[in-house]
């Protein structure tokens, strides 16, 4: 525990009760990740430091996160033996409370990624750098990250067809998709075709502030709707992927309920350092765990879920990556692929207002220890909610009320209406998550004691694109991730468009109401008019924040084309017994939190494996079948030649009889 965190807890508990008390309440949100980290470290380690493995596997899953968690659930179903290699922990409490997920970044469950010095853009962050959270925990970032179940648009998927994606279309992908419970026992709408059995929930909300915001876009002309249907366009109560209070990682969904299986292992804190590729096959993984290296086996394939950074990382450290910057690096180059290129992340502009109603969180008056005790024993309060009271989706070049938008029409923008700021916990927690710089903070400190909510703006599907390299060949030193922001100038005429429709929200009745009332003007953007378009552009390249949602760095498409690094079968192209199945694979961003996408991948690739074991079944049954066929048509001829050709058609029945096919025909044929 850092030494300033214990010398104010000593000083409060010299004090008065009352002072004292209140000086320790308002530690609480600066010990939680102190605690989370003693957490890890301690029990977690301890728990899971004799773990046992084999030296071989059928199939080997890099990464136990999103996609990974849910494809040894399917594997371990199965007669193969299955490996999962995850390099975090397997999470604890604080991974289930949905109230935190601002506050896990940062601590050991988080990779800690952090972008390169972003031009013309993050003006507002340290350094200019992006801070991206990635969860580095069983569970992957659906342990931490905001729990929003969005399955995305039709459009979306058509487009990863016309893409080179072969056979994701729509059409393809849509029985392939968890269906919540609560939609099955609804008849939902969602044209969800339930194709395995899911055990995820959604839950939604419903507060004073949702209210306004969603009153406020009827008022615009905008349509309520419910989000994953297939009309989307419009504003909305979020589906939460919690249950009675309690986050649903896929990890809780999918893993724990087979982690006894006898043909399945997990390996916590099992860092991957590269692929072994033997001869065009890969064959095996070397990781590192506590400072030992190890190599296990893989006798059928290897399947990296390690996500859109890690996963290139990973292949490029094998050689499997663009040849000339493996060159340079002095790796040995595997094949010579675009891994890496075509990064897309959805990112955003956060406009934050204050309000004279309790309608808000506040970590000051909201997190005592009332609501702690209140969520240990009964998963409820402040601590239950997600910080996510509605959401919107856009279309930016529509204009709202004046014609139904077309059925697939896919929005560009979503609108996230938080119940907080920056404000919210004094900058204790918050600031340091983001990496807001000490300049762009002197906005928010004076409004630090007032109930405050932030409209977040996000590019659902953004033209700009970056890339991820390595470092170095250390496969422990940090990625190159440079997501290029705003590198397109369609994105930031979009960000434009989306920042008015935001103006016009809280100048709506239900938001005035509320006094509501803006922050100030960020000092780069002090000469602009609020309401001119300079602005709204000075704003979007201070206040730029990554929604988490990166994609794209190992694209999928036609085995041919230049850009493709896996064939639609998510298989990688040149080298044998690998595959890729996580948001990596993505060709384009879809319209929403990719977490539902990432789940149908993994379920798609376990139709591949399945589908190639029946393939190479029923091609083993046709030989063995063939054979048998030869024999009985060689036993026929033979019998028939020693009675003589007059017992001929007798000796075709009692073959037919015999073998359970019809051989006549092909008898006289070949006689």
């Amino acid at each position: 525990m850092p030494g300033s965190v214990l010398k104010t807890i000593v000083g409060a508990a010299m004090g008065s009760v009352n002072t004292g008390l209140l000086q320790f309440v308002s530690l609480i949100p600066a010990l939680i990740p102190v605690l989370i980290n003693m957490w890890i470290n301690s029990v977690d380690k301890n728990s899971v430091h004799n773990q046992h493995w084999k030296v071989q596997y059928d199939y080997i899953v890099v990464g136990g996160g999103t996609a990974g968690a849910l494809i040894a659930n399917r594997l371990a179903a199965t007669k193969y033996r299955v490996l999962v290699l995850e390099a975090g922990g397997n999470g604890n409490f604080f991974n289930e409370v949905p109230a935190l997920s601002h506050v896990l970044p940062q601590t050991s469950m988080d990779w800690q990624f952090v972008t390169e010095p972003q031009e013309g853009s993050c003006l507002g962050l340290t350094e200019q750098r992006s801070q991206w959270p990635s969860g580095r925990v069983l569970g992957g970032t659906s342990a931490m990250d905001d729990p929003l179940y969005v399955n995305g648009n039709p459009a979306d998927f058509d487009r990863w067809q016309e893409m080179g994606a072969d056979g994701w279309d729509w059409k393809s992908v849509r029985q392939h998709f968890p269906v919540p419970e609560s939609d099955r026992k609804a008849g939902s709408d969602t044209e969800f075709e339930e194709a395995f059995e899911s055990k995820l929930t959604v839950q939604m909300t419903d507060t004073p502030l949702a209210r306004a915001f969603i009153q406020s876009g009827l008022k615009m002309n905008y349509s309520l709707v419910k989000v994953n249907t297939r009309a989307n366009i419009g504003f909305s109560f979020p589906q939460f992927t919690t249950k009675k209070g309690r986050r649903q990682s896929s990890a809780k969904l999918y893993l724990s309920s087979v982690l006894k299986n006898k043909n399945l292992d997990l390996v916590n804190y099992a860092f991957v350092k590269r692929l072994v590729v033997t001869n065009g096959t890969a064959s095996a993984v070397e990781f590192d765990r506590f400072g030992s290296t190890y190599t296990i086996k893989a006798k059928h394939e290897i399947i990296l879920t390690a996500g859109a950074i890690n996963t290139p990382k990973i292949l490029m450290l094998s050689g499997i990556g663009p040849k000339e910057h493996l060159t340079a690096l002095d790796i040995p180059v595997v094949a010579d692929l675009p891994v890496g290129d075509n990064l897309q992340d959805q990112f955003g502009t956060h406009m934050s207002y204050t309000i004279d109603k309790s309608k808000t969180i506040n970590a000051f008056k909201d997190m005592d220890f009332m609501q702690f005790f209140k969520y240990i024993l009964y998963s409820e309060g402040v601590l239950a909610k997600p910080p996510v009271d509605a959401v919107a989706f856009i279309d930016t070049d529509t204009t709202p009320g004046a014609a139904d938008p077309p059925i697939n029409k896919a929005p560009n923008v979503q609108l996230i209406l938080k119940p907080m700021s920056l404000t919210s916990d004094n900058g204790q927690l918050l600031r340091q998550s983001y990496g807001i710089a000490d300049h762009y903070w002197k906005l928010f400190e004076k409004h630090t004691a007032k109930d405050s909510f932030t409209i977040v703006a996000n590019l659902l599907r953004p033209k700009s694109r970056g890339s991820v390299r390595l470092r170095s060949g250390d496969p422990f030193a940090a990625p190159v991730i440079d997501p290029k922001y705003y590198s397109s100038r369609e994105d930031m005429e979009t960000m434009v468009k989306a920042l008015k429709v935001v103006k016009n929200i809280v100048q709506q009745r239900p938001f005035r109401m509320l006094s509501v009332l803006g922050l100030g003007k960020p000092r780069e953007c002090d000469q602009y008019l609020l309401k001119a378009d300079k602005y709204s552009e000075c704003l979007a390249r201070t206040a730029t924040l990554t929604a988490r949602s990166p994609a794209g760095t190992c694209r999928m498409g036609d085995p041919t084309h230049p850009t493709s690094v896996v064939d639609p079968k998510l298989r990688v192209i040149g080298v044998n017994g690998l595959r890729v199945a996580d948001a990596s694979v993505m060709p384009a961003l879809v319209s929403g939190s990719p977490y539902a996408t990432t789940l149908m991948i993994a379920q798609r690739v376990t139709n591949f494996i399945v589908e190639r074991d029946q393939e190479f079944l029923r091609r083993l049954w046709d030989q063995v079948n063939g054979f048998i066929m030869n024999g009985i048509l060689l036993a026929a001829k033979t019998v028939a030649q020693y009675f003589g050709l007059k017992d001929f058609e007798k000796t075709l029945k009692l073959a037919d009889s015999l073998s359970g096919h019809q051989l006549s025909e092909v008898m006289n044929a070949s006689w």
